[in-house]
């Protein structure tokens, strides 16, 4: 089910950046971020499904330090990316640094379009809204 149109969560981007980073097991993700395990297997669960990572479950356990102790463990899921993972991300990544190669002015200017495009848009959207509420009281 490759469907790229449906926007990721900032949860989904986090775990990707994680596993980009080489976090790349549920209880690994879990430590480097503020997600629950639950969060993070639902992530892991939407990202494959978008074809963004591959999920693997290795056999037997792993050892490891937790919150300064030793802990033994099944073997977490593990993900990699996909292609179309690291395409999303190197387009993201250039998406931010479009705005890091602009000065302050025209950041500013920048800020000033898009909060009038806001305006407009919340004007027209208040019109249409006055509009089907007539539409209805009619």
């Amino acid at each position: 089910m490759s469907n790229t149109e449906e926007p990721l969560r900032e949860k989904d981007r986090a775990v990707l950046a994680c596993i980009r980073d080489g976090d790349n097991d549920v209880q690994q993700i879990k430590a480097a971020t503020t997600l629950s395990k639950r969060e993070v297997n639902y992530s892991f669960e939407k990202l494959e499904d978008l074809d963004f990572i591959e999920v693997s479950r290795p056999d037997g356990q792993v050892e490891r330090i937790i919150d300064g102790q030793k802990r033994v463990f099944d073997t977490p899921k593990e993900a990699t990316l996909t292609e179309q993972a690291i395409q999303y991300l190197q387009a993201a990544n250039q998406d931010s640094n479009r705005y890091q190669n602009l000065s302050r002015d025209e950041l500013v200017d920048k800020i000033h379009d898009l909060e009038a495009r806001i305006d407009r848009l919340e004007n027209g959207f208040e019109s249409f809204r006055q509009q089907v509420l007539q539409k209805l009281d009619g």
